[in-house]
């Protein structure tokens, strides 16, 4: 599986990560919004946008989120989206 890293998860990033979690890619989420990284882990969306609660529902067995850049929360990630 293809695992992939979106800095940023605001109005671009988001739905972008979300959009390669739904093809199957396995998608680490970085903010450093803390607030922001918790509600998405908990499965809260943190702004509105059509279709974006369906997306994510259909995309979070592959999303996770963090805070922190570090060597091993990114282990085996292949590809780097910067969405800032």
């Amino acid at each position: 599986m293809h695992k992939v890293c979106v800095i940023g998860l605001g109005y671009m990033g988001l739905p972008t990560a979300l959009l390669l979690a739904k093809a199957n890619c396995q998608v680490i989420g970085f903010d450093i919004d803390q607030e922001k990284v918790e509600l998405l882990n908990k499965g809260q969306i943190t702004f509105e946008e059509q279709g974006i609660k369906e997306l994510f529902s259909q995309a979070r067995q592959n999303f996770h989120a963090i805070s922190n850049l570090n060597e091993k929360n990114l282990n085996g990630v292949d590809t780097y989206i910067i969405c800032v």
